[in-house]
C-alpha cells in the first residue's frame, strides 16, 4: 500500500468526513484509465453548467476543480503542494506564451504559493515570511 492509507480532503469536498481511505495504488496504465475517465466526468459538469447559463462554464468548471486538487495536495503533502506550484509558474508561460493570460497566472501563482507558505507558518506557530 502506498505511504496514504486515508487522505484528508478539501473542506469544499466533505460535510461529514474530511478523511477517506486511498484507492489501491494504480499503475501508469490504470492511471490513465482513471484520469480519462475524470476528464468526460469534468466536460459532464461543464454541459450541466452550461445549461445553468453560465458565462463561462468551462472555465468554471476546470477552475474549482484546479483549486480542490491544489487544496488536497497541500493538505495531504504540503512540501510537494509548493513544489507543484512552482512547476505550474514554469508550465503556464509556455501554455500562453505572448499572452496576458501568463503574467496574470504567474502573479496568481505568486499569490497561492504566498498562501501556502502563510497558512503552512500558521499550522506551526511561526511567522509568516
Amino acid at each position: 500500500m502506498s505511504e496514504f492509507s486515508s487522505i484528508r480532503l478539501p473542506s469544499a469536498l466533505h460535510s461529514d468526513a474530511p478523511e477517506v481511505p486511498a484507492c489501491e495504488p494504480l499503475d501508469d496504465e490504470q492511471f490513465t484509465v482513471h484520469q480519462a475517465a475524470f476528464i468526460k466526468v469534468l466536460f459532464g459538469y461543464v454541459a450541466y453548467l452550461r445549461e445553468c447559463s453560465r458565462e463561462t462554464p468551462v472555465a468554471d468548471a476546470f477552475l474549482s476543480t484546479f483549486v480542490n486538487l491544489l487544496e488536497a495536495l497541500e493538505a495531504n503533502a504540503p512540501d510537494e503542494a509548493q513544489g507543484c506550484a512552482t512547476k505550474l509558474q514554469q508550465i503556464i508561460p509556455v501554455i500562453f506564451s505572448g499572452s496576458t493570460v501568463a503574467a496574470v497566472a504567474v502573479a496568481t501563482a505568486n499569490v497561492a504559493i504566498q498562501a501556502v507558505d502563510a497558512a503552512r507558518a500558521e499550522k506551526s506557530g511561526e511567522a509568516a515570511s
